[in-house]
């Protein structure tokens, strides 16, 4: 006795096949946002890449702005903290400090018909002070601040000392023809031209950093104020001493 089987070709069988990959994919948390997931060198090269990513006339804005503070340098900044103005500013200015020195060195020994002695360790001297001043003092304020929840941005910190610098352009240009004056004058000129570069850095630092530096309470504004004004002028004595004297 045989029976006949009638099967309905037509008929809906759902999935009849297992996908190996999304069955084991599915145990797998989904990412919280829809942001592609960088590593930590893709996150470092995007950083630099954003802190260097600045046009001439952005930087060339930022330095006249430094030299004349009459804004506030946050407002131009705009949220666009660069990093290649202070790196371009502080090399150029340990090259012309050098360059100065040197210049300065070889009219006064032109004059007595001495010998020329070019001193490579001025050149170290000046990267040194100006590299470590720039670095060392912007990320202490950064975080001397954040300790009391005024939340500054670190580049934002390295930017502002960066192009305070900046003033030291124009006294390194102008110190080589003063050594044609009599000495009594010269050395005049150059402490009036040192005085002034520490005023116009100061007013610029002070102008940007104290409304930052009032949300951490009277008593630690001025600490800071302070401090920023005595490792200031420690920053030009040493300037004037090794390259403006």
């Amino acid at each position: 006795m045989s029976y006949a089987a009638v099967i309905d070709t037509d008929a809906d069988l759902g999935r009849t096949t297992l996908d190996v990959d999304e069955t084991f994919d599915a145990d797998k948390p989904m990412p919280s946002s829809g942001a592609p997931h960088r590593s930590s060198s893709q996150t470092a090269k995007w950083f630099l890449q954003s802190s260097f990513d600045v046009s001439t006339n952005d930087v060339m804005q930022r330095c006249v702005h430094a030299l004349v503070p009459t804004v506030n340098f946050f407002d131009i900044l705009d949220d666009r903290a660069d990093l290649y103005g202070p790196f371009w500013i502080t090399t150029t200015i340990v090259q012309v400090l050098f360059l100065s020195q040197s210049m300065t060195q070889y009219i006064t020994h032109k004059t007595s018909s001495d010998t020329v002695a070019y001193n490579i360790h001025q050149l170290v001297n000046a990267a040194a002070a100006l590299y470590g001043y720039t670095g060392f003092i912007s990320v202490f304020l950064w975080a001397f601040l954040r300790f009391y929840n005024c939340n500054p941005k670190l580049l934002e910190c390295i930017c502002l000392f960066g192009y305070a610098n900046i003033v030291w352009l124009p006294v390194s240009l102008a110190s080589p023809p003063l050594a044609l004056l009599p000495s009594h004058i010269s050395s005049i000129v150059r402490w009036i031209l040192t005085g002034s570069g520490l005023s116009v850095s100061l007013v610029f630092l002070l102008k940007n950093l104290y409304p930052v530096c009032q949300k951490a309470g009277t008593y630690i504004c001025k600490l800071a104020c302070i401090g920023i004004v005595f490792l200031h002028l420690c920053l030009a004595l040493a300037l004037h001493w090794c390259f403006f004297k």
